[in-house]
């Protein structure tokens, strides 16, 4: 008997659903559930921010790892790996 563990998921205000935690998903799906933009969702793809498999020429995720990456955005980010996903900003300077 297989088990799945199901995620009831908000893809925005009025979309919601329920998916199985081992679904694999596209960076435009990620994207959506995440809020967030497909080429940011590639990019932390090809970091290793958010691991993935190539089906073809096409990259899928597990459901489980974007959620992982939405609970825990700032230590994907910027965490141990010293890495980022967003830009940083430098020291002010004052012009005179």
């Amino acid at each position: 008997m297989t088990s799945h563990i199901l995620q009831f998921v908000e893809l925005s205000d009025q979309d919601r659903a329920v998916l199985a935690e081992d679904q694999e998903l596209s960076p435009n799906d990620v994207a959506d559930i995440l809020g967030i933009s497909r080429p940011l969702v590639v990019h932390r793809m090809d970091i290793g921010d958010l691991p993935f498999r190539y089906v073809g020429k096409h990259r899928r995720t597990k459901l489980k790892d974007a959620l992982t990456l939405k609970t825990y955005p700032a230590e994907s980010a910027g965490g141990p790996s010293g890495r980022c996903g967003g830009i940083r900003a430098g020291p002010l300077r004052e012009e005179i």
